[in-house]
């Protein structure tokens, strides 16, 4: 009942400008890391995470909360990670019993080589 109120009040006094939600207004929260933070986090995970293993939403958030000096969520790493365009890169397991002669054989006859 509130918000009928407020956009009858809003019309009334700009007509039909008044009814917008003024999003366009809001620039938004600022990021949680600057241009230069981001530039070094890119180059952190350009190399291995500090387990050895592949970076994920809670390794950046646990490098972030370092550099930020206060605790940041795991989404929040993963979201940076994200748009950074950073992809899980596992290689496929390969099988220890398989021949490589062989393989190497197939390769080389099969139709789609």
């Amino acid at each position: 009942m509130y918000w009928v109120r407020e956009l009858a009040r809003r019309y009334n006094h700009s007509g039909i400008e008044g009814l917008g939600d003024h999003r366009e207004n809001n620039p938004g929260k600022e990021p949680l890391l600057d241009e230069v933070q981001i530039a070094q986090l890119l180059q952190v995970i350009q190399g291995p995470a500090p387990d050895g293993g592949l970076w994920n939403g809670r390794k950046v958030a646990d490098w972030m909360s370092e550099v930020l000096g206060y605790r940041v969520w795991p989404q929040r790493g993963w979201e940076y990670l994200k748009a950074m365009e950073y992809r899980l890169r596992i290689p496929r397991p390969e099988n220890q019993k398989a021949d490589l002669i062989e393989q190497e054989e197939w390769k080389k006859n099969s139709p789609l080589g």
